[in-house]
């Protein structure tokens, strides 16, 4: 049997309880790596072993963590938990996962605030319905939606109006042409006043945050 549940005082977590064959103490460890095959089901079926794996690893990407307990014999029960909007953290919008990946393991040499990922202006859009980000960094070339009109959406709404955003584009990008000049004033225009060329490297990261993240005094 499968139950499905909300754990008590955690509204940002869902729990997957079964009454399954459990899991051997000795393999707990492996299960969320992706290391090894899964253990047979109750009626003898086998998996791959990834699932988890690529589960927690989409946790992980929106700031969020999946832990289980379990006992041999009895079954296990599974947490997926997201940061609450009271939860700080970094919010990194780009439809390139190589980018992605790139700023994350700068902007995580700079800081301890969580990083959360959005590939796209929608998607970074539900991400703020549960989290409250310190900075939005987001690129401006982007399917479904831009960084253009996603830093529109966040300016519109009383809520996040207040977030700061960062643009980051690539070296070859809006640089001397007129157009570029008008997209720079457009964004200033915006409230968007500081921009990170890729590669971004860590000094720069480190100065950014120091000016957009000053301790309250």
């Amino acid at each position: 049997m499968i139950t499905i549940s909300v754990p008590q005082g955690s509204p940002g977590s869902i729990s997957v309880s079964d009454t399954g064959v459990g899991v051997d103490p000795r393999l707990a460890s492996k299960i969320l790596s992706g290391a090894r095959k899964s253990m047979p089901g109750t009626a003898g079926e086998k998996g791959t072993g990834l699932g988890l794996f690529h589960s927690l690893e989409i946790m992980r990407a929106h700031g969020g963590s999946l832990t289980f307990t379990s006992e041999p014999g009895k079954g296990s029960v599974f947490t997926a938990a997201l940061p609450g909007k009271g939860t700080s953290c970094i919010l990194l919008v780009d439809d390139q996962p190589s980018h992605r990946a790139m700023m994350r393991e700068q902007f995580a040499l700079a800081t301890t605030l969580p990083i959360v990922e959005a590939e796209n202006g929608s998607e970074a859009l539900l991400i703020l319905e549960s989290v409250r980000p310190a900075l939005i960094v987001t690129d401006l070339k982007m399917p479904v939606m831009d960084g253009v009109e996603l830093i529109k959406q966040i300016r519109q709404s009383a809520e996040w109006s207040a977030i700061p955003v960062v643009v980051a584009t690539s070296t070859s990008g809006m640089e001397d042409d007129t157009a570029s000049l008008e997209e720079k004033e457009r964004l200033k225009g915006m409230g968007v006043e500081h921009r990170l060329q890729k590669p971004i490297i860590f000094s720069e990261i480190s100065e950014l945050l120091a000016k957009l993240l000053k301790p309250e005094g």
